[in-house]
């Protein structure tokens, strides 16, 4: 189905469909499913005309006939955006211009909250302990909030400060001699992100729904580090 039609008659395409409009068809249609839909079919006017019959579904069929598994199909699409949206990137890039600072003073702390152009293209918000000068590097990891067309609502959306993913190492540098085990700490973190991804019913494409939840998860985990590596080959 990719159409909805309201009781005027007027057609709107699901995709269209402002999200609380489409949740509240979602309630609607949960709601007679439990309470009863009541259907009339026939050429009368009321239950004594000979061609008048009226029936009360219940459940699935009600959810069937009321079309549920197409608004919900609609519904998951755009948490899986959402979600895929958020899946959030490291950049290091250099300040094309600096816009506008404002000083922000709490606990005899000073921070400048800067609005700043990249050279990659990016605008952010950023808080720095000292004000930011163009030509200067920065590496940081936006957060702010997106819309469902994965633009951000703000002009200049929030950024954090971040390191470097990738940085040069002393030639005798090696994992095991530096005691700690980054390949782990990124399959953990994969793992954790892959149990998040499956309860918020995000969806791969190359992996099967039905498979049991341990072999999901790892499935799941090994797209997210895949991810990852082409994000850092980039």
């Amino acid at each position: 189905m990719e159409y909805h039609i309201t009781e005027e008659g007027t057609k709107i395409k699901l995709v269209n469909l402002e999200l609380s409009h489409l949740k509240n068809i979602i309630g609607f249609i949960e709601k007679k499913s439990a309470e009863g839909l009541e259907v009339c079919s026939g050429g009368g006017f009321d239950a004594n005309d000979i061609y008048y019959d009226e029936n009360t579904y219940y459940g699935e069929e009600v959810k069937i006939r009321l079309n549920y598994y197409d608004y919900i199909k609609e519904l998951n699409r755009r948490n899986n955006l959402k979600n895929t949206n958020n899946m959030s990137e490291i950049k290091t890039s250099k300040i094309l211009s600096v816009d506008s600072v404002k000083e922000y003073s709490t606990n005899n702390r000073v921070i400048y909250y800067h609005n700043l152009q990249m050279e990659n293209g990016d605008k952010i918000n950023i808080g720095k302990n000292k004000t930011q000068q163009v030509g200067w590097e920065l590496t940081y990891e936006i957060v702010g909030d997106k819309k469902d067309d994965g633009t951000y609502q703000e002009i200049y959306p929030k950024a954090k400060y971040a390191q470097k993913e990738q940085f040069n190492k002393p030639n005798n540098y090696s994992q095991k001699s530096s005691g700690y085990d980054t390949k782990g700490v990124e399959v953990g973190h994969a793992i954790n992100n892959a149990v998040n991804m499956i309860c918020a019913g995000v969806s791969f494409d190359n992996v099967d729904s039905d498979l049991p939840s341990g072999q999901k998860i790892k499935a799941y985990a090994r797209n997210i580090l895949l991810i990852s590596k082409q994000l850092k080959e980039e």
